[in-house]
């Protein structure tokens, strides 16, 4: 199993949701959601398997066919994918010891054959119709990928906007912005990773997993710049840091030159086997880069199946 674009000429819409294959759009109404390209190859996948349950394998070897990730990688995507979504497990369901499942009803329309609802959404000719089988009443399908595309526009306007303002690099009254509309600036901080107390290699993907996670769930608050965890990677691979729970000043200092970041997420966890199933506990503290002082610490501990739950509770 592969991720199918090519062979694929219509929309999936399930619920408020419209999924456009060619275009690799999710809309809630008519609204664009932002999804990284892995998640919408992971929620791709899910809608076109037609409510079969899939094993987290099949999941990967369609998502990254070319490529070796670990297991963490498809659980940051279930995680990310939920979130967007915005309903829990309704419409991706966990099979505890085999996979996922995609669970709500799918209906494939023809873009060009959407109508357009009083609320000003779209949707299918006829709602019921299952996969394949919706029938054309005239439409203007190609309203949809058009607002996308504008509401991404605008973003990125706002977003070149902002960030330009932020440098002082704007020349003259372009792209000026009033005194009292001003956007404090947000600190920077990279979420390192956590050290592997447990003493068994095979547990390292949760460090991954739980990272990914903790990364997604900081961005959504718009209160700090995330770094992007491959600028991460790569700073940790030409400059390595030593395997401890926290840093020194001048560790520190190193890596506010390196990646530009205010502020460090790092910490240790612990798997334990126990009769009711793994448990596992994250020490995690931040520390400021310039200072070397660590300004927060919370520990955190729950079942291996409820990592998000543990990331939303820090």
């Amino acid at each position: 199993m592969q991720v199918n674009t090519s062979a694929v000429s219509g929309l999936y819409e399930f619920g408020p949701f419209c999924l456009d294959p060619v275009k690799r759009v999710l809309l809630r109404d008519g609204a664009p959601v932002p999804l990284t390209p892995k998640a919408f190859d992971t929620l791709l996948v899910l809608v076109q398997s037609n409510g079969r349950p899939l094993s987290r394998d099949d999941l990967m070897q369609a998502v990254w066919p070319d490529s070796f990730v670990e297991e963490g990688n498809l659980t940051q995507n279930i995680f990310v994918l939920r979130k967007a979504l915005g309903s829990g497990d309704r419409y991706i369901v966990t099979l505890p010891g085999r996979g996922y499942q995609f669970v709500e009803k799918v209906r494939e329309v023809e873009p060009e054959k959407q109508e357009i609802k009083k609320d000003g959404s779209a949707e299918g000719t006829r709602p019921g119709v299952a996969v394949g089988q919706a029938q054309s009443r005239g439409g203007l399908g190609w309203v949809w990928p058009l607002l996308a595309l504008l509401a991404l526009a605008t973003g990125a306007g706002l977003l070149l906007r902002t960030g330009r303002g932020s440098r002082g690099g704007v020349h003259g009254a372009e792209l000026a912005a009033p005194a009292e509309a001003a956007v404090p600036a947000r600190r920077s901080l990279a979420v390192l990773g956590f050290r592997n107390l447990s003493g068994r290699p095979d547990e390292q993907w949760i460090s991954t997993a739980f990272s990914e996670m903790l990364n997604t769930e900081l961005a959504a608050g718009n209160q700090v710049r995330m770094v992007s965890g491959e600028d991460v990677a790569r700073v940790r691979v030409e400059s390595p840091l030593p395997d401890v729970a926290s840093l020194s000043k001048p560790s520190l200092q190193h890596l506010r030159q390196q990646l530009g970041t205010d502020l460090v997420v790092l910490g240790s966890f612990t798997a334990l086997r126990e009769r009711d199933g793994e448990r596992i506990r994250f020490d995690v503290r931040v520390q400021n880069t310039s200072t070397g002082e660590t300004i927060a610490a919370q520990s955190v501990t729950g079942i291996r199946d409820q990592l998000f739950q543990m990331v939303a509770q820090l």
